[in-house]
Formats: structure tokens, sequence, C-alpha cells
């Protein structure tokens, strides 16, 4: 019960979570999945909302992966 209480204080620990996961998988599938016609994986997205290139996208995904992961430990930073 307490770790309930836990998670329903600090609802962005399960949000995070799952964005850090996302965010490696696509950046370790995304290329064999763009290959077979997979949905659009958050690079790609990037690249057509922005304009960059395959390499700039890997880039931004892995800023955002790094960005996210430290969330948890500093909220302000």
């Amino acid at each position: 019960m307490e770790d309930l209480a836990h998670l329903e204080e600090n609802p962005n620990i399960i949000r995070f979570s799952a964005m850090i996961l996302r965010l490696a998988n696509d950046l370790g599938t995304y290329k064999r999945e763009n290959e077979t016609g997979d949905i659009p994986k958050s690079i790609q997205c990037y690249m057509n909302e922005s304009g960059a290139n395959e390499v700039e996208a890997h880039e931004h995904n892995g800023i955002v992966h790094v960005s996210t992961w430290r969330w948890p430990y500093h909220p302000r930073s």
C-alpha cells in the first residue's frame, strides 16, 4: 500500500520510465524497423518535424534520452 501511495504522489516516475524505455528501444531498433515499414519511431518523427538528417535525429534522441534519465534525480535541471 505504501508503494502505491508513493506512485500516486509521484506519477511522473511511471511516465518517465516508459519514455526512457521507448527512446532506448527506438535507438536500438530504428534502422531495422524502418526498413520493414514499421510505424514511425521518435527518430523518424524528429526528422520529419525538424528537417534533421538521420545522424542529427539519432543525436537528438540520445540527448532527450539522457535528459529524461536525469529528470527523476534532478527534476529542476
